[in-house]
């Protein structure tokens, strides 16, 4: 009896992680120095963020906040499972004023 119960469980185990998605997993650290390693609050330029980053997803308040989607990691079956944005608000001067990430699931 104790024999079936194992190779029940086994079964069961096995059912359940053929069944879950696999999240494909990013280095977030990594992600943010290639992407935005540049930015500097103070320093960098409108025209950099736009040579480095293109146009924005979203603009406002007249252009002074950009937001850019980062990256969108999804599992095995192709579902989003979070969003990495990066928001960037500019001040005088056309100068990077403050910028970070959020992140949306």
């Amino acid at each position: 009896m104790h024999t079936s119960h194992s190779m029940l469980g086994l079964l069961i185990v096995a059912w359940l992680t053929a069944c879950t998605p696999e999240i494909q997993q990013i280095d977030t650290l990594e992600l943010l120095d290639k992407r935005i390693g540049f930015l500097e609050d103070g320093r960098t330029t409108r025209q950099q963020v736009l040579l480095e980053l293109g146009q924005p997803q979203g603009r406002y308040e007249s252009d002074r906040i950009f937001v850019y989607v980062l990256d969108t990691p999804t599992d095995t079956t192709g579902t989003k499972i979070k969003q990495y944005h990066l928001v960037t608000v500019f001040g005088e001067g056309d100068v990077v004023r403050e910028h970070s990430v959020v992140v949306s699931r």
